[in-house]
């Protein structure tokens, strides 16, 4: 519905207006009037884009937040998504508050309390609040309101650059994106919901955040005045961002930060690393988010280049802006170029806005020959700059650059540690050994994915092309790295390996049930892995992200789960912007993509059935107005397939001679008279309400029935036995041969035991079967075979296909001779990872282990 992709040049219109023509269908509007109506709808529902010429003398223009932001409460598919406050479990109390401004705390004592905080909780919603001292003084909002409600909107803002060519000529945009931080954590990274703001090929990231923060304080101070669709009255909120999301170089730039090759080159803290090269000089400047990769061979087992002393103490913004101001202080005379640097090495602080002009600064009176000319040139200088110099991010209310950039776990996990340690392994463990090269790349190829939602596995891709890899190939990586691996590499490599494949599934986790138990464990399990690379090698601590990682459970204590904010989504969308650039004649590509984007929000605000004013002639004031079920039924089909099942290719039979017919003879789900006379059909795929396709003889957990919740606990694994469906059912959904299932029969699996050989639980085949509904069925898991323990090896040979063709060519695969039914439950996995809490995991180490190390 976003449109965001559907970009055609006006010579692909003009071919597909012919086509109509040509094919006599009437009543085909010309590209002019298309046009037209475009600019008319612009006018009328669409989003305004502003003009700005930079402090850096760059000319980008900015869509309108605040308008995009009414749009957003207008908009029934994304308004029933949206809260407002913090939570804390708990219903909802619809009273009505203001922060700052008196409140009966207690109706009986007559109490009284200023409030400054509102988050949700059970079971009422309380402030966090200190005593009054000032009665009279009340809330300005309340006068801003004039009676209506006034709701928070945060937001998640996001920049990064991509290229606007899709040739491998590099042409740079720095792209600035958003989406409304108050979404389900189910909405929030859809494509749907993520909005662009600005971009550029000539401004630099802080000069284009310069004109954003502009809009913000505005709306900030007024307000953005909002149809809420949901209560269906005016409303007013009041935006403002939680944290500013990027790859690493991205986030130092935005905390004023010197970047990671500087000696204190953590943005968060004051965490020093020192190198021999940093002995002789400092480094000054960001660097790229992928750094060399550095050869970890078994006997280059030397003491790391950069030691690292961890300090305690937090950067803070007001110490940082200190910082910066003694800097341009110390700017504005001459010949302290020499100083400034050495400010910058000392304190890891350097602001790219600010440097534009301390270089303006140190240029003005190179040419000058006496200390008074220069002196004369430099106030000069000074007297021409801008009031403000400083970093448009210190004017975002409540934001600290330093502690409200979270870590990004996709370069910091899987474009990080993950890459680091697969390059590590083809390059150096098992360089010049061709058998395990090759058992390397045929076990991934036999490596059973279901339940991981990934396709069969391309063993040769991931070993020949190892070394140019993409994030998704990692994630793979990640989830499959302790099956494939095992026997190939060093038994530390593996060990870390091991550590780490439990730990990203911990990070990418969806829901916390409790912080506190979750925090704790995730806290262990990384100092469990950073101790398990040391012993692997101490040279791994040359790379920053080892330390960056540390930070992360502050973040997610901060922030809630890391993935809320992941940046998966918004890098794809970097897709979309390069499609808009090459779909443009390139002369003014920052208003061009901007106009391009401005037209897709009204088109998806429009199909969303948002609600726009219209101000009719004959009404005296405007009208809220939507699109009709005509266009709407366009794009809201809804999707059939959840919830059925597909059927087998197998007759239909009777009810005696089905799986569960034999297991249950006299199974309530169904009439005496149908188990005797009525014909039952098998399926050969079930979809889950999760969206998840399995097939008989895949794995599953389950939520427990009550009267089996003792014994079982509140979920179990099962391996679905049959799905079944009565043929004089309802007629087919949607597709012929898609139904939905009347029974569901699964055999109950035993997970009390961990297996020693990949530290994960076994699942065990009990001969207990159960019939489930549908919505127990919580999703799918990987259950691959042990073959550590029954010795399975590369001794099947199956044929190649080449061009959908048998060949003659053949290739190992891995055997499972020896008790097939031996699994183990991988906990690697990073789909559905929050239904497998219930679960036994071993901890790495455990605490006195950490405490040895």
């Amino acid at each position: 519905m976003h449109l965001p992709r559907s970009v055609f040049s006006q010579a692909q219109l003009d071919l597909f207006l012919w086509l109509l023509t040509t094919n006599d269908v009437g009543d085909v509007p010309s590209v002019r009037s298309m046009k037209t109506l475009n600019e008319r709808l612009q006018k009328l529902c669409g989003i305004d884009t502003t003009m700005y010429e930079g402090a850096h003398g760059n000319v980008y223009y900015v869509n309108s937040l605040s308008q995009i932001i009414a749009q957003e409460m207008a908009n029934p598919k994304v308004r029933s998504h949206l809260s407002f406050f913090p939570e804390d479990s708990g219903k909802k109390d619809m009273s009505d508050y203001f922060l700052f401004e008196p409140t009966i705390l207690n109706h009986h004592r007559k109490e009284y309390c200023l409030p400054v905080q509102w988050f949700l909780s059970n079971p009422r919603l309380p402030p966090s609040a200190w005593k009054l001292t000032d009665p009279a003084q009340g809330n300005q909002w309340h006068v801003k309101a004039n009676g209506r409600r006034v709701l928070s909107f945060p937001i998640w803002m996001y920049c990064d650059y991509t290229s606007g060519n899709i040739s491998k000529k590099w042409n740079k945009h720095n792209s600035f994106l958003f989406t409304p931080a108050g979404l389900a954590r189910s909405e929030t990274h859809k494509e749907y919901n993520i909005h662009f703001l600005c971009t550029s090929n000539l401004a630099a990231p802080l000069e284009m955040l310069d004109g954003i923060a502009d809009q913000i304080a505005i709306a900030e101070k007024a307000g953005v005045e909002a149809w809420d669709c949901h209560f269906e009255e005016e409303v007013l909120t009041i935006p403002w961002v939680v944290a500013l999301l990027g790859n690493n170089p991205m986030q130092s730039e935005f905390a004023c930060h010197i970047g990671l090759r500087g000696k204190l080159f953590c943005h968060v803290c004051r965490v020093m690393g020192k190198t021999q090269d940093r002995e002789r000089g400092h480094v000054d400047g960001n660097e790229s988010d992928d750094e060399e990769e550095g050869n970890l061979s078994n006997n280059n087992l030397n003491a790391p280049k950069k030691q690292s002393k961890f300090a305690d103490t937090a950067r803070k913004g007001s110490e940082t802006v200190a910082t910066l101001t003694a800097m341009f202080n110390e700017a504005a005379v001459v010949g302290s170029e020499i100083c400034v640097k050495g400010m910058r090495t000392a304190s890891g602080t350097k602001e790219t806005y600010q440097d534009f002009f301390i270089q303006k600064l140190f240029q003005s009176h190179k040419s000058k020959q006496t200390q008074q000319s220069k002196a004369e040139a430099l106030r000069s200088c000074i007297t021409s700059l801008p009031d403000c110099v400083m970093s448009p991010v210190w004017r975002l209310q409540g934001l600290d650059p330093h502690q409200d950039t979270p870590v990004e776990i996709l370069h910091v996990v899987l474009l990080g540690f993950v890459k680091y340690m697969w390059r590590d392994i083809l390059k150096v463990q098992l360089n010049k050994k061709q058998s395990k090269l090759d058992e390397s790349e045929h076990k991934p190829s036999s490596f059973d994915t279901s339940g991981l939602g990934l396709p069969a596995l391309n063993g040769h891709t991931l070993v020949k092309y190892g070394l140019s890899l993409t994030g998704r190939d990692f994630r793979t990586i990640a989830q499959v790295a302790p099956f494939v691996l095992r026997g190939l590499i060093l038994a530390e490599s593996y060990e870390t390996w091991l550590c780490l494949s439990k730990l990203i599934p911990m990070i990418w986790q969806t829901e916390i049930s409790d912080i506190d138990v979750y925090l704790d464990v995730l806290t262990r399990e990384i100092c469990a892995f950073l101790v398990l690379a040391a012993r692997w090698s101490s040279r791994w601590f040359n790379k920053p992200k080892f330390h960056i990682l540390v930070h992360l459970p502050e973040h997610i204590c901060r922030f809630g789960p890391a993935i809320l904010f992941a940046t998966e989504a918004f890098e794809l969308f970097n897709a979309v912007i390069c499609g808009k650039s090459v779909h443009s004649n390139r002369l003014a590509p920052s208003r061009d993509i901007a106009l391009a984007f401005a037209q897709g929000n009204w088109i998806r605000h429009l199909l969303s059935g948002g609600k726009f004013r219209v101000k009719l002639e004959e009404a005296e004031r405007a009208q809220l107005m939507s699109c009709g079920p005509g266009p709407l039924c366009i794009v809201t089909a809804p999707d059939s397939t959840i919830g059925t099942c597909v059927n087998s290719s197998h007759a239909p039979m009777q009810f005696a001679r089905t799986l569960t017919g034999c297991a249950f003879l006299t199974l309530e789900n169904y009439m005496s008279q149908q188990r005797h006379h009525t014909m039952f059909q098998t399926a050969q795929t079930l979809v889950l309400m999760n969206g998840d396709r399995v097939n008989p003889l895949q794995f599953i957990v389950v939520r427990t029935p009550p009267e089996y919740y003792a014994h079982l606990g509140p979920a179990f694994m099962a391996r679905l036995t049959e799905v079944l469906r009565v043929m004089d059912n309802a007629p087919a959904i949607g597709n012929v041969g898609i139904q939905s299932p009347t029974s569901i029969m699964v055999e109950v699996m035993g997970s009390r035991l961990v297996s020693f050989n990949y530290e994960m639980p076994t699942l065990q085949t009990s001969g207990n079967m159960m019939v489930v509904v549908l919505k127990d069925i919580l999703g799918s898991v990987n259950a691959p075979h042990d073959c550590a323990s029954n010795g399975c090896g590369l001794t099947r040979m199956r044929e190649v296909y080449q061009e959908r063709l048998k060949t003659t060519k053949t290739i190992p695969c891995m055997e499972h001779i020896q008790n097939p039914d031996d699994r183990i439950l991988n906990i690697a996995q990073m789909h559905n990872t929050v239904h497998l809490a219930p679960f036994p995991v071993a901890l790495s180490l455990d605490q006195e282990q950490l405490f040895r190390c």
